[in-house]
């Protein structure tokens, strides 16, 4: 690959004065980053980057959408300032990094931060390939390597964060923390939302009930190996909140009620699988969606076909078919179409 004379002159700097001078502060070695970030061609690019401390470095890419192979190369990385790290590649333009307490931001062809809605995915934070899942829409990949949900809790201390990209971590003081592969999102019959599965450690179970805490924060029920934590958490960004369990509460302006015992429309909607399901008040549907920071889309809707022309399905349907924009208010879902309020969504803890 054909290097810039600035390129070759910052390379030459720092190599004279000893890159080791300059390690970036908040990284322990080997280090490991990962994030699902923006593709021109394909669904995204799964990218891994691990630093050594012989300044050393091996970078591993997956395409969504085209293959499963893993494409890899190794080099030398560099520190250019106090706070950008540069890496010396024989192919791809990729290689400059500014250190962000932790964390790696990639940064464009002259050094620069991205920007626009996309700039927030080239932010890769501690994890690896085996950890991010393979997104099936931009709902599992918009905030690819962000906390989603976190919570808290005492005696004694302790961090949950749910990234719905990849995993969910739990820190508990003086251990070392717990890491488990996002598992598919499980909603009972009290609208307790639960995931299960192995962690690195063993069984964890994370359980987030509806109430119990103050205003716009959840229960949260941590069970890691034989022992149960509880605390209260909070969605931490406007898509993370429309993970769970609504109901349908107003439609084209008029309320939604029950009707001889008829169900009231509701769905579920799962921001680490990109799925939504639910019931019209008369068939069920369930299939992909696909959410960003404000708009909303369902996919192709696979749905049961029974004939109940008193309902509100035809209106609501006929809904789901359209991208639509979202906001919260004093905690309802309003979907918006051309600027005008569709339809209203409740918690079922606050109807």
């Amino acid at each position: 690959m054909k290097r810039s004379p600035l390129y070759l002159l910052l390379l030459l700097i720092v190599t004279a004065c000893g890159g080791q001078q300059h390690l970036p502060p908040g990284i322990h070695y080997p280090a490991t980053f990962a994030a699902i970030i923006p593709c021109d061609d394909c669904s995204g690019i799964k990218y891994e980057l691990t630093l050594d401390e012989n300044m050393t470095f091996t970078e591993r890419m997956i395409y969504i959408g085209k293959d499963d192979k893993i494409y890899q190369q190794n080099g030398s990385w560099y520190m250019v300032s106090d706070s950008v790290l540069l890496l010396e590649k024989k192919q791809g333009s990729m290689n400059q990094f500014l250190v962000e307490q932790g964390d790696l931001r990639m940064l464009d062809t002259h050094g620069k931060r991205f920007g626009g809605a996309l700039a927030d995915r080239y932010l890769l934070m501690p994890g690896s390939l085996s950890g991010l899942i393979s997104p099936s829409s931009e709902i599992t990949s918009a905030d690819a390597g962000l906390s989603d949900f976190r919570a808290t809790g005492s005696d004694p201390d302790w961090t949950l964060e749910i990234d719905f990209a990849r995993h969910i971590i739990f820190r508990l003081r003086g251990e070392p923390e717990w890491v488990m592969p996002l598992p598919y999102m499980h909603i009972d019959s009290g609208f307790q939302l639960q995931y299960s599965g192995q962690g690195d450690r063993g069984a964890m179970h994370i359980v987030l009930l509806p109430k119990g805490c103050e205003t716009g924060f959840q229960q949260v029920r941590v069970t890691a190996g034989q022992k149960t934590f509880n605390g209260c958490g909070q969605y931490e960004n406007q898509r993370a909140q429309l993970n769970g369990y609504w109901v349908l509460h107003e439609l084209n302006g008029k309320p939604v009620e029950s009707d001889g015992g008829r169900t009231i429309p509701h769905c579920q909607i799962d921001i680490g699988a990109g799925t939504i399901s639910g019931h019209t008040g008369c068939n069920q549907f369930n299939g992909p969606v696909t959410i960003t920071r404000n708009t909303f889309q369902p996919g192709n809707l696979a749905m049961t076909k029974m004939a109940c022309p008193t309902s509100p399905e035809s209106a609501l349907v006929s809904l789901l078919n359209v991208p639509s924009q979202y906001r919260f208010d004093q905690g309802q879902w309003q979907m918006i179409v051309n600027g005008n309020i569709v339809a209203r969504w409740i918690r079922p803890d606050i109807q």
